[in-house]
């Protein structure tokens, strides 16, 4: 698989995972835009952690999603959106203080057009 170019050659880890099934991600735009998937690498903002920084962060089930807005109350001003997501569409692994937070490193392939799987499934 390839990543994006702006992603350190060692990232993403050795021990991430396929994505597989669903995840949901905080976003503003319904239908969600590209917008929604800019990393903080996309963004200019690689902070302390560069690999970190290349991946869009996901939730892997609702009840996460419901943690993550009670852990983080702005959450609750963005739209939940999901997709069904198959092996190649990238990778993931659980990252963060958070046990509900997963880091999701989108394939080369489908970086421009990964909005295209999502839907917005509430508020």
């Amino acid at each position: 698989m390839k990543f994006a170019e702006n992603c350190p050659k060692s990232c993403p880890p050795d021990d991430v995972e396929e994505v597989t099934g669903e995840v949901f991600r905080f976003v503003r735009n319904d239908p969600p835009t590209s917008e929604d998937m800019k990393t903080y690498a996309d963004e200019g903002k690689p902070g302390s952690d560069a690999c970190g920084a290349c991946a869009l962060s996901v939730l892997r089930s609702l009840e996460d999603v419901e943690l993550a807005r009670k852990a983080m109350p702005w959450f609750k001003r963005r739209l939940v959106a999901r997709a069904l997501l198959l092996g190649a569409h990238g990778v993931i692994k659980q990252t963060g203080p958070h046990k509900h937070h997963y880091s999701y490193w989108v394939e080369a392939t489908y970086a421009a057009s990964i909005h295209e799987q999502f839907t917005v499934i509430r508020p």
